[in-house]
């Protein structure tokens, strides 16, 4: 298998079992086991023992509820076949009766295939179906007569998560049941129970999402303490830093840093990818000292992790183009008809496309519509603005591969011709750059593809070390004008 089926970041692989194995309802346990061979076929346990747990984690979670899922023959055909047995040596001569029909309900039962719960010494009282009881009561209304049920539940039968969730999800609806305790308690205190219970963090860290000041409570600091697997840890600490950092709490991190980095010092991947979260962020602070002593310690990390640079050279790729591009944006963030592309570029940069869908959709309309007036500022900015014309050209080229939005091209035999009798030996680049451009508007045709479409001989014609290919190819503000242009108006 070539091509990696998941992340190459541990920490960046899906939490719900069913996105890491790629599997949606309905689905059965063969369909389960395919998802899971692919994955392990890439993902050996001897090369990727941590991969591997993952994976097995997931399947693990999810074959009791495929099981119950398929047919009693779908489940029957899963089954060992059963072993035939002869008969015993004295019962020679007897009449031997066939062996009692059992059907396939009788061998299997199906609750049984649901997870294992803790059983009370009265068989009678199963705790989820006194759970059920008790929710059952809250979807009629009788609240507080639910709420005091599942309190008394989860006191008794400690180690079941649904109890804590559903206590959560109570309370978060009727704050009145309790004034004394805030829904994510009910969360903390199954996690500290259940010894890290995979559905209570995810259902918390959604709960951070959704309330970003609580990154910062103490309630978040005690949670992590508890947990014990890295791969939760770095789950939590990703999530969590994430909001601080989106609120400039540089000094929090920082507090944390060497904290963390003592606690996952086994799981180099993990500890790399929270680096990388941070160093997203705290690079382009240029005001605060906390948050630049907080991107220095993070470049020290990375000095540090210098061994792993070959096995993760897109971390490190990534953070040295970082600091090019925060360089370009102090340049140019003085000129005020550039600021909002680099505020565009740096927020994309900390978060993710989705959050500046609607003003790249303005920037490219605005290229679109005034190619020249853009085409100047960048011609004011110089060289400065390069990587961050760079930045913007892939995010408007990663907008247009996801709506599949292109022009065919356009070229003009006529105008190929001019543009090829003005490259002669004398003249550079610059000096013809207007030509080009007007030609790539004209025809919706991209700069880099004048490579191809002009003829080789004339493209000889430029010095060895400055070639066509060089300039066009780094041309970035030429290149997103023009790409803004096609995209526009196809």
């Amino acid at each position: 298998m070539s091509e990696r089926p998941l992340p190459l970041n541990l920490s960046d692989w899906p939490a719900n079992p069913h996105q890491l194995l790629g599997v949606s309802h309905p689905y059965g346990a063969r369909e389960l086991k395919k998802a899971y061979t692919r994955l392990i076929r890439f993902y050996k346990p001897e090369l990727h023992p941590a991969e591997f747990a993952r994976i097995r984690e997931a399947y693990d979670r999810l074959l009791p509820w495929a099981m119950a899922t398929d047919s009693p023959k779908q489940v029957e055909e899963e089954l060992p076949a059963p072993r035939e047995e002869a008969p015993p040596v004295e019962n020679e001569g007897m009449e031997i009766l066939p062996p009692p029909q059992i059907s396939i309900t009788e061998k299997i039962s199906f609750s049984d295939l649901e997870p294992a719960t803790p059983r009370t010494e009265d068989p009678s009282q199963e705790p989820e179906q006194d759970g059920d009881y008790f929710w059952q009561l809250a979807t009629r209304g009788e609240t507080e007569s639910a709420y005091r049920g599942l309190t008394e539940e989860a006191a008794r039968h400690s180690s079941v998560e649904r109890n804590y969730l559903r206590l959560y999800w109570l309370l978060s609806v009727h704050k009145e049941l309790d004034s004394q305790r805030h829904p994510a308690d009910w969360l903390a205190r199954g996690l500290s129970a259940t010894g890290g219970s995979q559905r209570l963090l995810e259902t918390y860290v959604t709960f951070i999402n959704m309330q970003p000041l609580e990154a910062n409570n103490r309630r978040c600091v005690k949670i992590l303490e508890g947990l014990r697997d890295p791969y939760q840890v770095s789950y939590l600490v990703q999530n969590s830093w994430r909001q601080l950092l989106q609120f400039r709490r540089w000094n929090d991190v920082l507090e944390q840093f060497p904290i963390i980095r003592e606690r996952l010092k086994q799981s180099t991947d993990a500890w790399l990818g929270l680096v990388r979260t941070v160093a997203d962020a705290a690079g382009w602070e240029t005001t605060s000292l906390t948050g630049i002593d907080l991107m220095k310690a993070c470049l020290r990390e990375l000095d540090d992790l210098s061994y792993v640079a070959l096995q993760k050279p897109e971390v490190f790729d990534r953070i040295d183009f970082l600091k090019t591009l925060v360089k370009s944006a102090d340049a140019v963030n003085r000129d005020d008809s550039l600021r909002e592309l680099c505020r565009l570029v740096r927020k994309e940069w900390t978060t993710d496309l989705d959050n500046v869908r609607i003003d790249l959709h303005r920037l490219i309309a605005d290229i679109a519509c005034y190619p020249n007036r853009w085409s100047n500022r960048f011609d004011d900015a110089v060289s400065a603005v390069n990587p961050l014309a760079c930045q913007a050209y892939h995010l408007v080229n990663q907008l247009r591969s996801e709506t599949g939005a292109d022009m065919p091209l356009q070229g003009d035999a006529e105008k190929i011709g001019r543009i090829q009798r003005q490259l002669t030996p004398v003249l550079h680049y610059p000096q013809y750059r207007e030509t080009i451009y007007r030609y790539c508007l004209e025809t919706f045709t991209p700069p880099e593809s004048l490579i191809d479409l002009l003829s080789p001989r004339y493209a000889k014609k430029f010095p060895q070390d400055n070639s066509l290919e060089e300039h066009l190819l780094g041309d970035w503000p030429l290149r997103l004008i023009c790409l803004a242009h096609r995209f526009y108006h196809s």
